[in-house]
């Protein structure tokens, strides 16, 4: 799990900023999700949630969405459909897990 990624976002941004871009991380998502559907701007939707995941220190996921990214430009399109089915829930449990974290680290 990325965990010790995100608790070195924390330590270098301080938690405030951090939970300010946790929310901006979930409203992006929840924008971005609804683009997915359409194959001509999906490339960039993807783009922009990868970038997302990374700043906030979900490098797996980032990385996996970097991987679907690659299957579309290669033309693994039935593939990559797999995997972007899956992709809404893995994007709202990292938001869970990341607001978790905030909260945790509140207490």
């Amino acid at each position: 799990m990325d965990r010790k990624v995100i608790a070195q976002r924390i330590e270098m941004m301080g938690l405030e900023d951090y939970a300010t871009m946790v929310e901006i991380f979930k409203t992006q998502v929840l924008e971005h999700l609804k683009h997915l559907r359409l194959r001509q701007s999906r490339a960039m939707h993807l783009h922009q949630l990868k970038g997302m995941s990374f700043s906030v220190g979900l490098d797996t996921l980032g990385s996996h969405i970097h991987n679907i990214e690659q299957m579309l430009a290669t033309g693994a399109e039935l593939t990559a459909e797999m995997h972007l089915k899956t992709l809404p829930n893995k994007l709202m449990d990292s938001i869970v897990l990341l607001e978790q974290i905030v909260a945790q680290q509140r207490a």
